[in-house]
């Protein structure tokens, strides 16, 4: 009995460890402004500040591929967004738990043009957002209550807001 507990404790307390540091602070309203946005120079400017701290690789993954759907000519276009799409998917693998980056990838796979075939997650991904929303810091929450006006998988009506 005591070395189940003991197990207990350890597994809940690496999860805990785990999602306190992949949820690194910065400014999210910033990001979510940029990635929201067609301003290339700003989207690099958060690229470039974010970049250097590991985990925030995911975050950086996003913007990647927002910037591709920016970026001159359609090999350029795809390089960056297989780019991005392949750090992003690797972050959420190694962290299951983290429903901020699969609102990223959710908000991705609806938007990207159905050709580059980015769409196999969205129902996993909207089924992790509806359970552990409570868990989003307070500006990412925002942002996701008014996605749900535009997302085909989630609706406002998905969230119990106090």
């Amino acid at each position: 009995m005591f070395s189940f507990l003991l197990n207990f404790i350890l597994v809940f307390s690496s999860f805990s460890i785990e999602y306190s540091i992949t949820q690194k602070d910065f400014d999210r309203k910033s990001y979510y402004k940029y990635l929201g946005s067609e301003d290339v120079q700003g989207i690099i400017a958060q690229i470039n500040l974010l970049k250097s701290d590991a985990t925030n690789k995911g975050f950086v993954a996003a913007l990647k591929m927002k910037k591709a759907g920016l970026s001159g000519g359609v090999f350029e276009k795809l390089s960056l967004f297989r780019e991005g799409s392949t750090e992003l998917d690797s972050e959420i693998e190694a962290h299951p738990s983290h429903t901020e980056l699969r609102l990223l990838r959710l908000m991705v796979q609806e938007q990207a043009p159905r050709i580059l075939n980015y769409n196999d997650d969205i129902a996993t991904d909207a089924k992790n957002i509806k359970t552990n929303y409570k868990l989003l810091p307070s500006e990412t929450l925002k942002v996701l209550l008014k996605y749900c006006n535009k997302s085909k998988a989630l609706k406002v009506s998905d969230f119990q807001l106090d």
